[in-house]
């Protein structure tokens, strides 16, 4: 929503939650594999981690061009609009556990395991495998 509100609804379009927190317009989401959790990253510059009751968990101060949420759930990766890299922060800790640079990253998103990333460099849908990595 353009206020800043996450809305989270179910498939028949119904309101489940609504997520508060964020200071502008959310533009872009990101659930786990298992749906326990949703990272969302809004044009405040923050990207907020929420578990399933709707608790914010963790805050990062990062301004986005994508996210993604490993399958597992311990695992952000997140695309750095004006920096030209996609950083990996461990849930557990909030710490950053790598950080990977790319040539005009736009895209990103977890294979089944969280060792495999894919990313795309362009606006179409295609994505290219490009790097393997063990966070």
């Amino acid at each position: 929503m353009g206020n800043g509100i996450t809305q989270v609804c179910s498939h028949a379009g119904e309101p489940v939650r609504r997520l508060m927190g964020h200071a502008s317009a959310v533009c872009h989401l990101a659930f786990a594999g298992d749906g326990s959790v949703l990272a969302s990253a809004s044009h405040d510059g923050a990207v907020r981690v929420w578990n399933a009751s709707g608790e914010c968990m963790a805050v990062f101060d990062m301004f986005v061009g994508s996210i993604a949420l490993s399958p597992d759930a311990s695992v952000l990766a997140v695309v750095l609009r004006f920096e030209g890299e996609i950083v990996f922060v461990r849930l557990d800790s909030g710490a950053v556990a790598k950080r990977v640079g790319f040539d005009r990253p736009l895209r990103v998103r977890f294979a089944s395991t969280y060792a495999t990333i894919y990313v795309s460099q362009d606006l179409s849908p295609r994505e290219q495998p490009l790097s393997k990595l063990v966070v």
